[in-house]
C-alpha cells in the first residue's frame, strides 16, 4: 500500500510504502531496493527452507508410524521435487519471488527511512519504507544572454 504526501516544511513530495512480507521470512531473506531510475520499488524474497526442502516439508508423513505414512518415492513427493527442480537453475540455488510497485513519480535512489513493524498477536511482518521525490532543478528559463556574476 502506498501513501503519497507532501512534506509541510519543504513541500517536497514523498512516498511511504507499507509492504507485508510472506510468513516465515526472516532477516536477511529479503531485499528491498529502488530500481528503474527511481520509478519502482522491488521486493525480492528468498523462500524459507521448509518450502524448498521437499523432505522437510513432508517429514510428518515420512516419519509417521500410522496409515498416513509416505515413502520418499510417493508420487506427491516426486511431483514437488520436479516442481522445485524447474524453479531452480541449480540444486544449490535459492528460490526467490519478486514483487514490484510502481511509483506515481520518480523517487531518489536511496531509501530515506525503513522501519520493521511487527504485530505480536500473529505472524504478520510489515516493512514501512519512505522515499523522497527526485528534486529537479529547472534551468529552462535561463537565457544564454543572462550574466551571472560572483563577487
Amino acid at each position: 500500500m502506498l501513501s503519497v504526501w507532501t512534506e509541510p516544511e519543504t513541500t517536497l513530495k514523498r512516498v511511504t510504502a507499507a509492504v507485508v512480507l510472506p510468513s516465515g521470512v526472516g532477516r536477511g531473506e529479503f531485499l528491498i531496493q529502488i530500481i528503474d531510475g527511481g520509478e519502482c520499488l522491488e521486493l525480492s524474497v528468498t523462500w524459507p527452507q521448509p518450502l524448498v526442502d521437499v523432505e522437510l516439508m513432508h517429514r510428518r508423513w515420512l516419519q509417521s508410524v500410522h496409515a498416513d505414512r509416505m515413502q520418499s518415492y510417493h508420487p506427491k513427493i516426486i511431483g514437488f521435487q520436479n516442481s522445485l527442480r524447474n524453479l531452480k537453475g541449480k540444486v544449490t540455488e535459492d528460490v526467490k519471488s519478486v514483487a514490484r510497485i510502481l511509483f506515481p513519480f520518480p523517487v531518489q535512489s536511496h531509501i530515506a527511512q525503513k522501519d520493521n513493524l511487527a504485530w505480536i498477536g500473529n505472524d504478520a511482518r510489515v516493512i514501512y519504507i519512505e522515499m523522497k521525490q527526485v528534486q529537479l532543478d529547472d534551468y529552462s528559463k535561463v537565457n544564454d544572454n543572462d550574466n551571472f556574476v560572483m563577487s
